[in-house]
Parts: structure tokens; C-alpha cells; sequence
């Protein structure tokens, strides 16, 4: 049997005590029941600040619903257990149970109000030019696709690809900010996004940058959407990945040290450079910092720049809390960048705001700290 992991650490009593009354009263006898009172009790507290409290129980919802077992041990006032998987059967259960807490989530999300009201915009027909269209328009017709596949099916071998580009012509369509589909007038990234509500897993945003993609096919009245596709920056921080590479292992770049394939002196070097590229490419000026600063950074220097992270990310929260209540100041960043005359991003102007502000000081503070750290 897995080992029980212990879920009453770092909580409250009180919320311990609910917890278990619902485990006792719903979790044995009705696991759906019990979900149902879990996500009350979160929506609870959605009005609080009560972060924690919220992530807690969370996180309780997200284990049962992948199969996790709770328990009440005598040495444990809550305890969670994963599912078994020590056969093959037992393996097929538990990623069915994962498949089904990822659909879960999904229909979750499809529930959010942003969501639907999300979905019915995309649904509703629209005039464009002298026709009405929505979303559904790019959404081919099923059943006159498998009559026009069978049909293909009577065809001799050398005739069949023929056939086949009458009904099927793939194109790449990048979703670019802003550019808008010439048959329905909506915007490319709500069509990938509507596209990709429809898997049996979450949505979620990317960190880094990203390309959405659709892919239409032009063989078929109104080029609808055959597929999405999507390319961004790779994860951060994958073990596996970056070990293979060599990125992350310091015995492999003692091996290419002793193979000769470069110094010590030459590492440091390249290091060193690239520490100085990155803290010219930092805007600064407005921070009161000279050259000499930042050729030579003292404690005073950083800690200065510490203090004004906290600072800027303070007034921050205050501008966030005044655009809730209607009150919108002057270099509010407000949902979206600032933009030039041309449409471009005005990247000058959006780093003199708060959020860029807190973000600048706080980066430059780490950059200048390693740098005196090899000045001296």
C-alpha cells in the first residue's frame, strides 16, 4: 500500500474540524456529494484574502477527483494516499482517473462565467458584409465530410490523391495580435482559443511566448478550422531535458574542462559577459544610477534598488485596488500595454509604469549583486 501523506499540517483547526466532518458525513458514502460540499466551502471564502485557506481545500478537491484516497488515521488527522500502481491494470485505472480529473477541470472551466459569456460571443451570429456568420461557420458539416470520404473510397488507387484535394487542402494561418478572420471578422486568437476549449483538458495560458496556429482547410467552403497547432517557448526547469543537454551538470563541464574543450579562465569570461550584456540591456536612468554605478555596484546600490522593487510593487497593488473602484490614474498600466502611433508596443513608455518599474529594480538589484561578487 503507497505511504499516507499528511494533509492537517499547516492549517487551521477549524478548517481541519470541517474538513473531517465532511470526510466522515460525505467522502465514504458519496464522493460526488463531498466535491460538491468541498467547492462550497471554497466559494466561501473566494471574497476573503484568505489565500491559503482556499488553496487548501483546492488542493483536496484536485486529489480525490485524481483518485486519491483521504483517510482519518489515529496519527493523522488527514491523510491522503495516491493510487495504487503496481500491475498493469491498476496503471490503466489510475490514468483513467487522470484523464477523467483533467475532463473534470475542463468542464469546470466551461463553467466559468468569462468562459461562457466567452463562448456565446464567438456563437452569436454577426453581420459580415451582406451575411450573418459566428464561429460555427468554420465548422465543417461531419456528415457531408464521411459521405464525400465514402464516395472517394470507390475510387481506383492512381485516382484517389486526386479526389482527396478536392476535399481536403491543408494551410497554415498564424494567429497574429489583432488580425481577424476574413470570413467570420473575428479575431484569430478567439478562434484558436474557442478551438482549444474543446479538448479534454484545461486551458491554460503558457509562460514565455507563444504562437498559436490554425490550421484550415482552403478545399472547402468558408476554410474551416481542421486543427490547432501551437508554438512556444520551452519549459524551464526540465531535469531530464537539461541534463541530457548539459546545461545544468557541473560534472559534465568538468569533463569538457579536462577534454580541452575549454578553460576555466574561458568560462568565467563568457559568464562574465554575458552578466554585463544583461545589465546594459536594463533601462536605468531613471533610477538615478550612473555608469560608474553600475560598473562598480556597492550594497548601498543594491539595497537602494531592493527597497524601490517593494516600493513600486506596493503602489502597484494601491493602482489595482483604485482601477476596481473606478479610479483610473495617469500612468496606470491598466489590462494593456501602451502602443505607439503605428500599433506597435511602446516599450519605452510601458517600462516608466509601476509594474515594469518594480520589475526593472528587482532584476538589476541580482545582476548588480553577482557582478560585485566577481569584482571582488
Amino acid at each position: 500500500m503507497n505511504k499516507p501523506i499528511n494533509l492537517s499540517t499547516g492549517i487551521s483547526g477549524k478548517t481541519l474540524i470541517e474538513i473531517q466532518e465532511i470526510v466522515i458525513d460525505y467522502y465514504f458514502i458519496d464522493k460526488k456529494k463531498f466535491l460538491e460540499k468541498i467547492e462550497g466551502k471554497i466559494k466561501t471564502r473566494s471574497n476573503t484574502t484568505d489565500i491559503k485557506e482556499i488553496g487548501y481545500l483546492s488542493l483536496i478537491s484536485d486529489l480525490v477527483t485524481a483518485g486519491w484516497s483521504l483517510a482519518i488515521e489515529r496519527d493523522i488527522p488527514l491523510a491522503a494516499i495516491p493510487p495504487e500502481s503496481t500491475n498493469n491494470k491498476k496503471t490503466n485505472i489510475s490514468k483513467s482517473e487522470l484523464r477523467n480529473s483533467h475532463l473534470a477541470r475542463r468542464n469546470e472551466q466551461l463553467k466559468d462565467e468569462d468562459t461562457v459569456k466567452f463562448i456565446a460571443r464567438m456563437e452569436l451570429s454577426r453581420p459580415v458584409g451582406l451575411q450573418k456568420k459566428s464561429v460555427l461557420d468554420l465548422i465543417d458539416d461531419g456528415q457531408q465530410l464521411s459521405t464525400l470520404f465514402k464516395s472517394i473510397g470507390k475510387d481506383k488507387d492512381e485516382n484517389i490523391f486526386d479526389s482527396l484535394k478536392t476535399i481536403i487542402d491543408p494551410e497554415i494561418e498564424l494567429c497574429l495580435e489583432d488580425e481577424r478572420c476574413p470570413i467570420t471578422s473575428l479575431r484569430l486568437v478567439d478562434i484558436w482559443r474557442y478551438c482549444r476549449l474543446t479538448w479534454s483538458t484545461e486551458h491554460r495560458s503558457v509562460p514565455g511566448r507563444s504562437l498559436p496556429i490554425l490550421i484550415r482547410n482552403a478545399a472547402r467552403p468558408n476554410r474551416p478550422i481542421i486543427g490547432i497547432a501551437m508554438l512556444s517557448s520551452p519549459p524551464l526547469m526540465q531535469t531530464s531535458r537539461d541534463n541530457w543537454i548539459g546545461w545544468n551538470s557541473f560534472e559534465n563541464l568538468l569533463v569538457k574542462m579536462s577534454e580541452g574543450a575549454f578553460t576555466a579562465d574561458e568560462i568565467v569570461g563568457s559568464v562574465y559577459r554575458q552578466l554585463e550584456k544583461s545589465i546594459s540591456s536594463i533601462r536605468s536612468e531613471d533610477f538615478n544610477i550612473t555608469k560608474k554605478d553600475l560598473e562598480n555596484p556597492t550594497d548601498a546600490l543594491i539595497n537602494n534598488l531592493k527597497t524601490l522593487e517593494k516600493r513600486f510593487k506596493d503602489e502597484r497593488i494601491i493602482e489595482l485596488e483604485n482601477e476596481k473602484r473606478g479610479i483610473i490614474s495617469k500612468d496606470s498600466q491598466n489590462k494593456s500595454l501602451k502602443k505607439n502611433i503605428d500599433g506597435s508596443i511602446d516599450w519605452e513608455a510601458n517600462s516608466g509604469t509601476k509594474l515594469f518599474k518594480a520589475k526593472r529594480a528587482g532584476s538589476l538589484s541580482l545582476l548588480l549583486e553577482s557582478k560585485k561578487y566577481f569584482n571582488e
